[in-house]
């Protein structure tokens, strides 16, 4: 017996319209958790790390400035 045959029994145990609902209920609740815990994490580390190299651009002009 695998994980999965008990979760799978009990979801075809289910009527037709609670196992369509649950279906439903996974195809919003799958994409949003990869938004969640993937792309918005991802996409704010994109943004920190151009904002880091744009101070660290300036920084080293100031310094190519101030070496002239």
């Amino acid at each position: 017996m695998t994980l999965f045959q008990p979760l799978g029994a009990w979801f075809l145990s289910r009527t037709p319209r609670e196992r369509w609902l649950l279906a439903l209920m996974l195809a919003i609740a799958v994409p949003l958790l990869a938004w969640l815990l993937v792309a918005r994490p991802t996409l704010a580390a994109l943004e920190e790390a151009k904002a880091r190299h744009v101070a660290a651009v300036q920084r080293h002009g100031a310094v190519l400035a101030q070496l002239a």
